[in-house]
């Protein structure tokens, strides 16, 4: 599940990179606040990305089921003309075999299906999450009139903590609803 986090962001994060840039007519005054959070933190800390994930693995869980089911057919047909394959026909077994052979091929095809869907499935809820906390940040630093709001992630070499502002998103995140 840490890849969907991780490698999804990437798309997100270059756009959250330079989420808020309320005006430089702040630094024109010689005020110039910028503040950074941690995307990361709050997908995997919020109520909304704790309920995303558990809703995909609950998903994941129930296609297993069904891809393992329909393995366990597979193996029973296997054994089966394995025992009987001494006393068929070669017709007969040559047409079980590519009973088999069908079955291998639609789960193949269940199974890739199965993980082109939930991929977007994910991508769909991380793009949901992700606009939510983007208008979240935006309110949040016009509100408090920052100049900048960055991502950690995205190549910050050094910053103070009291310029993280990733627990405040993540808290007014979680105020939502």
């Amino acid at each position: 599940m840490g890849r969907f986090w991780r490698g999804g962001v990437t798309a997100g994060l270059t756009a959250l990179g330079v989420l808020v840039a309320a005006g430089f007519a702040a630094a024109q005054e010689n005020t110039l606040k910028i503040g950074f959070m941690d995307i990361q933190k709050v997908l995997n800390e919020s109520a909304k990305g704790k309920e995303a994930k558990a809703k995909l693995e609950k998903e994941r869980e129930a296609k297993q089921k069904e891809v393992r089911a329909k393995e366990e057919d597979i193996k029973k047909l296997e054994a089966d003309l394995q025992k009987q394959g001494a006393v068929l026909s070669e017709a007969a077994r040559r047409e079980r075999q590519e009973a088999i052979n069908r079955k291998i091929r639609d789960l193949r095809r269940l199974f890739e299906d199965f993980n082109r869907d939930l991929q977007k499935r994910e991508t769909e809820l991380l793009n949901e999450i992700l606009r939510e906390i983007r208008k979240l940040v935006v309110a949040y630093g016009k509100e408090q009139q920052y100049t900048l709001i960055l991502e950690a992630q995205s190549g910050i070499i050094y910053a103070s903590q009291g310029a993280d502002l990733t627990d405040e998103v993540l808290a007014a995140y979680n105020r939502q609803k």
